[in-house]
């Protein structure tokens, strides 16, 4: 099997060295665990019939959830061993038959509010889009969960696992300048940011983070009388350094920044909670699987 070369540009884009580590170790994990080639020259894209068709990509526990949910040829989804669009799928979807433990998981990280999980969606928007943020943004993943009090609450979760800041687009720039827009009146009517801390909220350390915060919200204000409870969850690697800064300090622009409107979490803690929470021996090879995929660069 040939050899990829470095991409010098990994460094420029993240100094830290993470991205580089991550690309070398999905790399590895191609060869050593997926034994698959590669299709570009960087050795994270795989080809049409190792991603596409044989789902290397993914663990087997997730492969009906995908294939269900994007049955047509997604490149980037089936094939970029690098990217974080694959990653929801590998640490959620093989929970979806088994919610009583998702429920036991979840429930270290959120103060045992949580009595049953309900529902799991993979990438997730409400609709229609102009009832609520009227963007494109939307949840890696969307829990739908009953509290310990009895009502009802929403989990979206945010993955990363290279990402850095997040530039602006040209329509976002426009509602972030607009203080009637979606944004702003949700902010304004959820109260849970400091309102001297707006100005940086809409910065490119934030923005993606408060955006998120804000579409979970929109859903609690539209319908006030279904979900009572939201939460933020952002899943990330520990040795990305730059988000793990960035959610400590976004938790510090909320009003009560140990609640759990938001919480951080790493991959190295939410798989730990899985290993507690689970004897099952088939759910215990996906979560060495992840371990092995995720947890280490």
């Amino acid at each position: 099997m040939r050899a990829p070369i470095r991409y010098h540009a990994d460094n420029r884009d993240d100094p830290t060295g993470f991205k580089a580590r991550a690309r070398a170790h999905q790399s590895r994990f191609r060869q050593d665990v997926m034994k698959t080639d590669f299709a570009d020259l960087y050795g994270t894209k795989l080809s049409i019939d190792d991603g596409h068709v044989g789902m290397h990509n993914f663990h087997p526990l997730g492969w009906e959830a995908v294939k269900a949910r994007y049955p047509g040829q997604r490149q980037t989804l089936y094939c970029d061993v690098l990217r974080s669009e694959h990653i929801p799928f590998n640490l959620f979807s093989p929970l979806e038959n088994h919610k009583q433990v998702l429920a036991a998981v979840l429930n270290k990280f959120m103060q045992q509010t949580i009595q049953t999980v309900d529902r799991i969606v993979i990438e997730f928007a409400p609709q229609p889009k102009a009832n609520y943020l009227n963007d494109a943004t939307s949840f890696d993943a969307y829990i739908e969960y009953t509290h310990t009090s009895g009502a009802l609450g929403i989990i979206g979760i945010e993955v990363k696992y290279t990402e850095g800041d997040y530039k602006i687009g040209n329509n976002e720039a426009l509602a972030v300048q607009n203080p009637d827009s979606p944004y702003w009146r949700v902010t304004r009517q959820s109260n849970i940011h400091k309102p001297d801390c707006y100005s940086q909220l809409i910065t490119d350390r934030f923005r993606q983070v408060w955006r998120n915060q804000l579409l979970g919200e929109s859903i609690k204000l539209r319908h006030p009388d279904k979900w009572k409870h939201f939460t933020l969850a952002m899943i990330y690697p520990s040795g990305n350094t730059h988000i793990e800064e960035v959610t400590q300090e976004y938790r510090q622009l909320l009003v009560a920044p140990t609640n759990t409107s938001f919480i951080p979490i790493s991959y190295q803690s939410y798989l730990q909670a899985c290993n507690e929470c689970i004897s099952d021996d088939e759910l215990n090879g996906w979560v060495n699987w992840c371990v092995r995929r995720y947890a280490h660069a």
